[in-house]
């Protein structure tokens, strides 16, 4: 193998593991007109309205502890939301609490 050939194969392989460990760091909001992307649980909900989906990376995520005040929908399964499709489990770890304002809330494919 020459250095160029070895030197191609590590850049590329750099950028598939950098594009994984990014990807799996996005929680996603999906709402009517309107789509964002944040890192953390928390922001995500602030965004969100009810309605709203949240999809869940599939990584483990500390969220402390949390409520859930809003009817939104937070899906897992390891949502990948440049794909659209699983990518792992998605675990969230702390207190959570769903607070009585959250009518309608759902939650899907969580490792709570």
């Amino acid at each position: 193998m020459t250095r160029f050939t070895r030197f191609i194969l590590i850049c590329l392989l750099a950028c598939c593991a950098g594009a994984s460990a990014w990807a799996q760091e996005l929680i996603a909001v999906d709402g009517p007109g309107r789509k964002a992307v944040f890192k953390t649980l928390k922001e995500a909900h602030d965004f969100a309205q009810t309605g709203d989906k949240i999809y869940i990376p599939g990584a483990a995520f500390t969220i402390g502890d949390f409520t859930i005040s809003k009817g939104v929908h937070i899906i897992g399964t390891g949502h990948d939301p440049r794909q659209g499709v699983a990518a792992g489990v998605s675990q969230l770890m702390g207190g959570l609490t769903i607070s009585a304002d959250a009518d309608g809330c759902t939650l899907t494919g969580l490792f709570i």
